[in-house]
């Protein structure tokens, strides 16, 4: 009996049911593919989409509380708008302000 060939990626995208039929060594190799695939891809999208910059050069990220004091309004108020406001940065799990695009934007609403 002649040693079968592991199964291609393709085959396994087309009928993930098959990774049933897969050895030890099998699921290995696959999963080694896999992972230089997702490296492969993932620099490529770095290529295509740059990352953006969480703050340009120059700017400075504002806290709820200080952009609450800029404009007036409660913390409360800030994080209730903090999805409308372009000036919104969001910094993992907090929230953050662009302090250029604060000033850009009260600049607009006092019609300067």
């Amino acid at each position: 009996m002649e040693p079968r060939s592991p199964l291609a990626l393709s085959e396994l995208l087309e009928q993930p049911a098959r990774v049933a039929e897969l050895t030890p060594a099998d699921l290995a190799l696959t999963l080694a593919q896999m992972a230089a695939l997702h490296l492969s891809l993932a620099a490529r999208l770095r290529e295509v989409f740059p990352p953006i910059p969480a703050c340009p050069a120059g700017d400075r990220l504002l806290t709820v509380a200080e952009v609450a004091d800029r404009m007036s309004l409660s913390p409360h108020a800030i994080y209730r708008r903090a999805a409308r406001l372009p000036f919104t940065v969001r910094v993992g799990r907090y929230l953050r302000f662009s302090e250029t695009g604060l000033e850009r934007y009260l600049d607009r609403c006092q019609g300067r």
